[in-house]
């Protein structure tokens, strides 16, 4: 049996699952931690997007777009920003832990590319 509280969830070998608070507004959302759950098992990418928030500047190229790549086999995660796009407007602040181990990494990410290595 399980509670609706503790709702089992399945997740692809290789997935990067970008968690954060819980928000109403996506303003609220600005400036908060987010941590990379990375779910080892297979390489995997993923692209994180962000913009103003309102607003309909991202249609004119307003926006910042990271990807994000996973290498099993070097236990590397690495953040490069896509071309054709503005860096953030502000620093993020990333917790990069991997799903099955309660260590993490802190990083700063400012649009520069950067590899972690995010290990057992």
């Amino acid at each position: 049996a399980t509670p609706i509280s503790h709702i089992p969830l399945f997740v692809r070998a290789g997935s990067i699952l970008p968690m954060g608070p819980v928000v109403t507004r996506s303003e609220a959302q600005s400036g908060q931690r987010i941590e990379l759950l990375v779910y080892p098992g297979a390489d995997a990418g993923f692209t994180l997007y962000d913009d103003a928030g309102d607003g309909y500047d991202y249609e004119r190229g307003d926006y910042s777009a990271t990807q994000l790549n996973w290498d099993e086999a070097a236990g590397v995660l690495s953040l490069a920003p896509q071309p054709g796009t503005r860096p953030p407007t502000q620093p993020i602040a990333l917790r990069i832990r991997r799903a099955d181990c309660a260590k993490s990494r802190e990083l700063c990410y400012a649009g520069l590319p950067v590899s972690v290595s995010v290990g057992r």
